[in-house]
């Protein structure tokens, strides 16, 4: 664009020293040629994208990845979640290291282990000595916001220490207005999903890093309509499929206002729910597949790598060293994960990461529980 620009200046510059009209024609001239010089950068300027992408970070309260229809699962519909999958990359084989929404949600937004984040437990304080994803993009000029769909993230209570670095955190009201769980312990997916759009409506100037948090399939399980007529008998599956939908909702919205392709875009679930599986009914406890293995849908910048799916077991602790490489960011002192990147190499392989620990350090009822994996192999 320099060299054209340049051009564009000779250009004018001969035809002013060899114009041989008169001073009124020349003028005129002269005038026109400045005119679409001016346009031409400002076309070119208007253009030019964001020197930064869009950090967009979707976290699904208790979703099992083999209850999403892009995991194999026929008996439910989740679209966004599959359109997200074919835009992006699929990674197979996620893990989370705790079954505990503020434990998990701490290892996501740190990429540190439970046992090095200290956050075992709700209303356990994250340290300040520690990192997190909205600080460490909000020294690159992000501007940063965080929407919650359950009072167990609410910073000022359960969670100390999450907002760190948020120019914005949806905390709930001090003072609830009714005596519903709604707005007062939890709120649908497509409020959430609204309470985002809304604030990026009013904060356009990016670049952005959003995280929203949909806390549907959590129990106790109810769907709104028609969810909950569509999947009457399995009413976990109906909050999934709504999830899906506000999910779908904040896609739109992305893509309405022009920011989608040019953005990061993640899902991933914070931890699953047993459903009866090893005598676990919801999740909390036990360290099986059940509760440990999550979804996670990357679409990266562009959609590069659209399609791919990566079989290589990997953890939700590997997020944030991902994007910090995306975004060309010098890594915190302390990171349990590793990039993602690398591994895309191996996608459609058997391919393995290594040994990875998923470890609970140690859980309400005071005793300790922890489990190692290796290939297909888990000691727990």
């Amino acid at each position: 664009m320099q060299q054209q620009n340049t051009c564009t200046a000779g250009v004018i510059a001969m035809l002013c020293s060899r114009v041989s009209l008169n001073g009124m024609q020349a003028a005129k001239r002269l005038i026109i040629l400045w005119v679409i010089w001016a346009a031409s950068l400002s076309a070119q300027s208007a253009r030019k994208p964001t020197s930064q992408p869009d950090v967009f970070l979707v976290t699904i309260d208790t979703l099992r990845a083999d209850h999403v229809h892009c995991y194999g699962y026929g008996a439910i519909q989740t679209p966004a979640l599959d359109s997200l999958a074919k835009d992006g990359v699929r990674f197979a084989h996620a893990y989370t290291p705790s079954p505990i929404t503020n434990t998990s949600h701490t290892s996501i937004l740190t990429g540190l282990l439970p046992s090095t984040h200290g956050v075992t437990d709700f209303a356990v304080r994250l340290a300040s000595t520690f990192p997190v994803w909205a600080d460490l993009l909000k020294k690159r000029g992000y501007h940063t916001g965080a929407f919650i769909g359950s009072v167990v993230l609410d910073s000022r209570n359960f969670a100390p220490g999450l907002d760190r670095g948020f120019d914005f955190y949806d905390n709930f009201p001090i003072v609830a207005q009714n005596k519903s769980r709604w707005g007062r312990l939890e709120r649908r997916g497509r409020d959430v999903a609204q309470h985002a759009e809304t604030w990026l409506s009013t904060h356009p100037a990016g670049p952005h890093f959003v995280w929203v948090h949909f806390y549907d399939p959590h129990d106790p399980y109810d769907p709104p309509p028609p969810y909950s007529q569509i999947y009457k008998n399995r009413l976990y599956d109906g909050e999934i499929a709504y999830a899906d939908s506000a999910l779908a909702d904040f896609l739109a919205y992305l893509k309405k206002k022009g920011w989608y392709e040019n953005s990061i875009v993640i899902v991933v679930g914070d931890h699953g729910e047993g459903l009866g599986e090893h005598h676990e009914e919801t999740h909390g406890i036990f360290l099986y597949d059940s509760t440990m293995h999550v979804p996670l849908i990357i679409k990266f910048r562009g959609r590069r790598q659209a399609g791919r799916v990566v079989e290589a077991q990997v953890r939700t602790t590997d997020i944030l060293p991902t994007v910090i490489e995306l975004l060309k960011i010098s890594p915190p002192k302390w990171l349990d994960g590793e990039s993602l990147i690398p591994y895309l190499a191996l996608a459609g392989t058997l391919e393995t990461t290594g040994p990875h620990s998923f470890r609970r350090d140690r859980l309400p009822y005071a005793f300790w529980l922890g489990a190692f994996t290796v290939g297909t192999w888990r000691r727990i």
